[in-house]
C-alpha cells in the first residue's frame, strides 16, 4: 500500500443476536472520512488527525480533543453521583467498571486477550501494515473513542484502554471478539477489520476541501 495514497479501512461488526452493521474509513494523510454502510454517501463525520478535532457530518459541529476529555470527565462526575444511589451491588460494580477499566493481559498462540470481571477482548489476525499506519488508527481510535460515547450518550473510558493496551504492544487487530458479562445478560460482539487500497477513481473520488494533511476542519459548536 503507498502510504502517500488514500486508503480504506472496512470495519464489519456482528453480535450474537445476528445483527451485523458495516462501516468504512478513508484514510488522507491526517484527515480521516467516516462512513456508514453505504461508502458513497457523504460522511458521518471528518477527523483532523493533526489538529485533534472532528466535524459532524450532519451539523458541521466542530468538536476538539480537549472539549471531549472536558464532556468525558464531567460524564464520568455524573455517573459516579448515580453509582452512589445504586442499591444493586452487580450494577454498581459493572458501572465502576466501566467508568475506571483494568484489565489483565495475556498472549498466547498468536492472540492477545484482555480480562477483567465483566469483559474479554480477544485480538487476533494482525493486520500487516507498517508502524506509520499504525499511528494514524491509533490516533483515529482515540478521537473516535470520545465522538462515539458523546453520539451514544455512553463512556468512552472502555474503548480508551483497550486502544492503549493495544497500542503497547504494537498490534492492530484484524479481528476482535469483546465479551461482555452485564447485568442484564452476555454479550458478543465480534469486529473484523480489513485495509483495502483504493483505485484512482475512488481516490480522486475521496478528494475535496479537506482531503490534504494540512488543512484544518471548519470551525462550528462547541461538544453536546
Amino acid at each position: 500500500m503507498a502510504e502517500s495514497a488514500p486508503w480504506r479501512l472496512a470495519i464489519t461488526v456482528s453480535d450474537s443476536n445476528g445483527g451485523t452493521f458495516g462501516a468504512s474509513l478513508v484514510f488522507d494523510g491526517n484527515i480521516v472520512s467516516e462512513f456508514g454502510p453505504d461508502p458513497s454517501t457523504a460522511p458521518l463525520a471528518t477527523f483532523n488527525l493533526a489538529s485533534r478535532e472532528w466535524v459532524e457530518g450532519g451539523s458541521g459541529q466542530r468538536v476538539t480533543l480537549a472539549q471531549a476529555r472536558e464532556w468525558a470527565e464531567k460524564s464520568k462526575a455524573r455517573a459516579l453521583v448515580s453509582m452512589e444511589r445504586m442499591t444493586d451491588a452487580l450494577e454498581r460494580a459493572f458501572l465502576q467498571a466501566l467508568l475506571a477499566p483494568s484489565f489483565e493481559v495475556s498472549e498466547s498462540a498468536g492472540e492477545i486477550q484482555l480480562k477483567s470481571r465483566f469483559l474479554r477482548y480477544t485480538a487476533s489476525e494482525p493486520l500487516a501494515i507498517s508502524k506509520d499506519v499504525k499511528k494514524q488508527i491509533y490516533a483515529f481510535d482515540e478521537l473516535n473513542a470520545f465522538r462515539k460515547a458523546m453520539v451514544l450518550r455512553q463512556t468512552p473510558f472502555m474503548q480508551l484502554e483497550v486502544t492503549r493496551l493495544l497500542r503497547e504492544k504494537g498490534v492492530l487487530p484484524g479481528l476482535l471478539v469483546a465479551e461482555i458479562t452485564t447485568p442484564n445478560g452476555n454479550v458478543r460482539v465480534m469486529t473484523r477489520y480489513t485495509v483495502i487500497e483504493l483505485s484512482q477513481e475512488e481516490q480522486e473520488k475521496s478528494k475535496g476541501p479537506n482531503s490534504n494533511s494540512g488543512s484544518k476542519a471548519p470551525s462550528g459548536g462547541g461538544p453536546p
